[in-house]
């Protein structure tokens, strides 16, 4: 009997465990996906859009609970209110308390920037617009336009569109965006478009913002500013269009059909143009490297208050010119002052310390062995995998200026001949020597230099030094002919070929239309872009927002180029 007993004590336990397990299994997992929708209203006390507004408190309800930050700044009333309301939060209302009274028939808008998120993932109610009127009706006008990168024509997302009434004579319309926030306010949406509804009819001023610190004022050095010096008047639309204030999209091409004048502004970055030293460093073998903000035209070095016994120096700048290397050439104190001089455009003086050569703290033998190899000229080349493509002359490059080299002393071995290597310096301070001689294709070369062929300034050689490399069949490369017609050759323009990463791959400088060829391109997606060069310096200059200066005019071709292999692409580009 107390088996039996055993036995359906251990099967009700059974039960009951393989019960529990199974009602656990069924549970639904903790937690849940993460909440990324915005809060929504659901209802206004008074309704959005109401006329006849006489109330001093507004009620926003939404779907959750939310919160309000930075609302102080956040929040733009049109037209703006003397004293900033209350606000406060019950459950999942906003109440809005104003604190004076309303002008007769006017419409105000509130703009919520970014003030209203969630509790739970802080997701922001984004661009939210509470409208009404004390009149019988809400003003109807609007403007819109486009905002684009003035680089490179880029749509900008998310950037403040802002107007100011120019009415008010008590701030220079100069300073409107640094002084004063604007009257009416909205953000781009992902095409760079932007409309601002509920407009009154009076004369403004755009402007666009990449607004870092959110506060609606152009007051920071890296925010991105746009403007047009036109007078904005406000406009009926042919029909009515969705609002990008209240986060719908319109279509860009329509809306541009709606309106009689479409706003293009182009966003930059405002440059001070004040050229500023950097940096200095010394360096061993003597010589110092100094760096500018901007690049230097031709500068002229002197010692300051030493003779200046030529040649002492050799200088080398880089591609961008604010990067200035001078190699000394004679004997120097421990520290030396510089002056600079460069055209009429900047002079600095520089005290310059000089480092002494280390001695490693290591044994005679070692010494000896690192000496040798520290004067031993090193020579690198630009032929990667044995590979070099036809389009890319053969380089040579040195750790230090070249003083003098013997051209008898380097061969160029093929299969078919052996000639002497034709070489000749690409740069300003001989370190860069380039093959000059054309390449034949699919063909095995040795470059062969014999040992001791080059000298630098400090009487460094080298051992013998063979290069192999191949190249490629021209069959693998494809070719751009292309018809450049400019309407306005009083200006010259700076034309680039961008490869897919936006690295210049070809540039000239056209004064006139010309016919161009590129020839031995690699296969690829390839643009075309053209500067229209105002200041005739080779580069594209920014804007300057207290000088009304624009920034110079880009433009770029209406397609992107396939280049293929073995293929040719003819196109015609009217520039204007």
């Amino acid at each position: 009997m107390k088996v039996l007993l055993k036995l359906i004590f251990v099967s009700i336990s059974l039960f009951t465990i393989t019960y529990l397990l199974s009602c656990a299994n069924q549970l639904a997992p903790s937690g849940g996906p993460q909440d990324k929708e915005p809060p929504v209203v659901i209802s206004s006390l008074p309704p959005n859009f109401s006329t006849h507004f006489d109330k001093n408190r507004i009620r926003l309800t939404f779907n959750e609970f939310v919160q309000l930050k930075q609302a102080d700044e956040q929040i733009l009333i049109s037209p703006p209110v003397q004293k900033k309301p209350d606000y406060n939060l019950k459950g999942k209302s906003l109440f809005i308390n104003l604190k004076e009274d309303l002008l007769p028939n006017t419409t105000y808008s509130f703009f919520f920037g970014n003030s209203i998120t969630d509790i739970t993932e802080g997701n922001p109610l984004t661009n939210f617009l509470y409208v009404f009127s004390t009149g019988d009706y809400l003003d109807s006008l609007s403007i819109a336009g486009e905002v684009k990168n003035a680089f490179n024509l880029k749509p900008e997302e998310g950037v403040f569109v802002m107007l100011y009434p120019i009415s008010n004579d008590t701030i220079p319309a100069d300073s409107l965006p640094m002084k004063i926030k604007p009257s009416y306010v909205t953000k781009t949406d992902k095409e760079g478009n932007f409309r601002l509804n509920y407009l009154r009819n009076e004369p403004m001023k755009l402007f666009a913002l990449k607004d870092i610190n959110n506060n609606y004022l152009y007051d920071m050095p890296d925010e991105e500013i746009a403007f047009t010096e036109e007078i904005v008047i406000p406009e009926h639309i042919k029909t009515m269009e969705p609002d990008t204030t209240l986060g719908q999209t319109p279509d860009s091409i329509h809306t541009k059909l709606l309106y009689d004048n479409f706003f293009h502004l182009k966003l930059f970055q405002q440059i001070d143009s004040t050229q500023r030293r950097l940096s200095e460093t010394g360096f061993y073998p003597p010589g110092f490297l100094i760096t500018y903000r901007y690049g230097l035209k031709n500068p002229v070095i002197n010692l300051f208050k030493e003779k200046n016994e030529a040649p002492w120096y050799i200088k080398e700048l880089n591609k961008g010119r604010d990067s200035l290397r001078v190699w000394l050439t004679q004997p120097m104190p421990d520290s030396i002052t510089i002056k600079i001089q460069d055209g009429d455009f900047f002079t600095d003086t520089v005290l310059i310390v000089l480092p002494e050569k280390k001695t490693p703290e290591t044994s005679k033998r070692r010494q000896k062995e690192e000496t040798k190899q520290t004067e031993q000229l090193i020579i690198n080349s630009n032929v990667k995998s044995r590979l070099l493509e036809l389009n890319t002359p053969l380089e040579l490059t040195f750790e230090h200026p070249i003083k003098n080299y013997n051209k008898s002393h380097i061969w160029l071995f093929s299969e078919k001949d052996t000639v002497l290597a034709n070489l000749s310096f690409a740069d300003n301070a001989n370190r860069k020597l380039k093959l000059i001689q054309k390449l034949e294709e699919e063909t095995l070369y040795n470059l062969v230099i014999r040992d001791s062929t080059f000298f630098d300034i400090y009487d460094h050689t080298h051992d013998s030094l063979v290069i192999v490399f191949n190249t490629r069949k021209t069959s693998d490369y494809g070719n751009l002919y292309l018809d450049v017609k400019i309407k306005n050759d009083s200006i010259p323009y700076i034309l680039q070929l961008l490869d897919p990463k936006e690295n210049v791959i070809h540039e000239t400088v056209l004064n006139k239309s010309e016919e161009l060829a590129f020839e031995l391109l690699n296969p690829g997606i390839y643009t075309l872009k053209a500067i229209e060069d105002k200041h005739t310096n080779g580069v594209w200059d920014t804007g300057d927002y207290l000088k009304k200066r624009e920034p110079e005019k880009v433009f770029f071709f209406q397609k992107e180029l396939q280049i293929r292999t073995n293929w040719d692409i003819e196109e015609v580009w009217k520039i204007e």
